[in-house]
């Protein structure tokens, strides 16, 4: 005995392309994902590669107030580790308390920033105080002088300008 042809709306003869609609569907989109497109806006990294950036990280004891989740000072490192994730540029590391140290020269190597950033704290330096304006003079020096590059200077800090004597110290301007 035969079994009666199939019939209704998938398998008649009329509408058969319904049948391999999804399939084709299907083969489309693997192959358009395994092509790699992508529709998200990328940095051109042209705009930014002429870009200078040392960042001044203030490790005095007064960086450790628990003011706010998290300290200060890692907060001031979160910052950075953004900044650097985010902003494609050369970058320069400068710690400072009493005395400034330039730790990571000025370098495109994101991961060796981070590893600067992951050391530094208050047992970095030994002077006691707080001198922005050595910090100022020790972060020029990092830039090196590159025809049409962008310098930026970024200074954290909590603000307390005190230096090794115990009296509040000037910034110049």
């Amino acid at each position: 005995m035969k079994a009666p042809p199939r019939s209704g709306f998938f398998f008649s003869a009329e509408n058969r392309f319904l049948s391999f609609f999804p399939l084709g569907l299907f083969t489309v989109f693997c192959l358009l994902g395994l092509s790699g497109i992508s529709f998200q806006k990328e940095v051109k990294s042209s705009s930014y590669a002429r870009t200078d950036v040392a960042i001044l990280l203030d490790v005095s004891r007064s960086m450790l107030a628990r003011d706010a989740e998290p300290a200060r000072l890692g907060k001031a490192k979160q910052i950075c580790l953004d900044l650097i994730n985010g902003f494609p540029a050369r970058y320069s590391l400068t710690v400072f308390k009493g005395a400034a140290v330039t730790l990571v020269p000025l370098t495109e190597d994101a991961s060796a920033l981070a590893e600067g950033l992951r050391f530094s704290g208050p047992s970095v330096l030994t002077p006691p105080g707080t001198d922005i304006a050595g910090a100022l003079a020790a972060a020029a020096g990092t830039h090196a002088s590159r025809d049409g590059a962008k310098k930026i200077l970024l200074l954290l800090s909590d603000g307390e300008t005190v230096r090794e004597s115990g009296e509040p110290g000037e910034i110049p301007v």
